[in-house]
């Protein structure tokens, strides 16, 4: 998951709750129960952060697209040639 923050260039919160799909019906039957006033107001208040990722750690990744090899760091992506 790290690589995926560094590469997207955004940090990555893991909620208490694993299961999105899940959370995201409890959270719209709390609103269609009138628990809350709308879809905003729900995750506001059911979603509950346990940790998060930072990005930009320096972390590179190296694949081959045909002919170069990328290299990708913190979201960027330039060619470092065959």
């Amino acid at each position: 998951m790290q690589v995926h923050a560094d590469v997207s260039n955004i940090p990555i919160s893991f909620t208490k709750v694993g299961e999105g799909p899940i959370l995201g019906s409890a959270m719209l039957g709390a609103v269609g129960a009138e628990i809350y006033r709308n879809v905003h107001e729900a995750p506001s208040n059911m979603v509950h952060v346990e940790s998060s990722l930072r990005y930009g750690l320096g972390q590179y990744i190296k694949f081959d697209v045909g002919d170069e090899v990328q290299e990708i760091k913190a979201g960027k992506s330039h060619a470092l040639g065959a």
